[in-house]
């Protein structure tokens, strides 16, 4: 069994207004935490880009929340391999306060891209389909939203800070998008309870982006799209603050 631990403090500059970890924090944390992790079995974005130019992409992530830590805290995250396909692993990275309290519980699907031809690459051509994987937590199904009645609230342009080492924009970046078009108040005054996130196709420095969205129940649906190519979708699950 391939397992890893990353310790994690949360600092000022992690949180957000209400002095909790920010929610694109979560996703930068399990960015390193994943990280971490490859580097630990040697297959690293930096060692496969030098060895096979390579590289991990997200393809889907769910995330279910607990409980959210606050500025001070000190925290920890576990990280293994919960499935393997011909194409597609599935990574899960799971948070835990000092005293074994889980906090969140992430699940990545990644695959391997070739960074010159821009393809989707089968594991066995680099011997990860021969590691360890460990029992889920997260047995839920990727949840993929309601395309229907969808409507535009929301443009951007993608910045050079939302640009990482493979030329795309980040996936952490499109968290900050959801959020920032979301606002303050809906952020302040619901919890998240879980995320769906599908990352459909690449964007890049200086393109046009529209935000689309649909509210029902305590659900809402996000659509990004460049013209007419969808680039990323959010599913979000909510209830009002102090609701059981």
């Amino acid at each position: 069994m391939e397992e890893f631990k990353y310790n994690f403090h949360i600092d000022y500059s992690r949180v957000d207004n209400l002095a909790q970890l920010g929610l694109d924090s979560i996703f930068d944390f399990t960015q390193i935490a994943i990280t971490e992790f490859f580097k630990s079995i040697g297959y690293d974005n930096l060692t496969m880009k030098n060895k096979y130019n390579y590289a991990w992409v997200i393809t889907k992530t769910k995330l279910n929340i607990k409980s959210i830590p606050s500025w001070g805290d000190d925290i920890y995250a576990k990280t293994y391999i919960s499935n393997i396909r011909p194409v597609k692993t599935d990574i899960e990275t799971i948070f835990y306060d000092l005293n074994g309290n889980t906090l969140m519980v992430i699940k990545d699907e990644m695959c391997i891209i070739s960074l010159e031809a821009r393809k989707i690459v089968k594991l066995n051509e680099v011997g990860f389909d021969k590691l360890d994987i460990s029992k889920s937590l997260m047995e839920e199904p990727y949840e993929n939203i309601n395309m229907d009645n969808l409507v535009k609230f929301d443009s951007f342009n993608v910045k050079f800070c939302d640009i990482d080492c493979t030329n795309h924009t980040n996936n952490v970046s499109y968290i900050r998008f959801v959020m920032n078009s979301l606002g303050m108040q809906f952020l302040n005054n619901n919890d998240i309870i879980s995320m769906d996130l599908r990352y459909l196709n690449e964007s890049r420095i200086d393109e046009l982006l529209d935000v689309y969205k649909n509210s029902y129940d305590d659900t809402l649906d996000i659509l990004i799209k460049k013209d007419d190519l969808n680039i990323f979708s959010m599913k979000i699950i909510y209830k009002a603050k102090g609701m059981k």
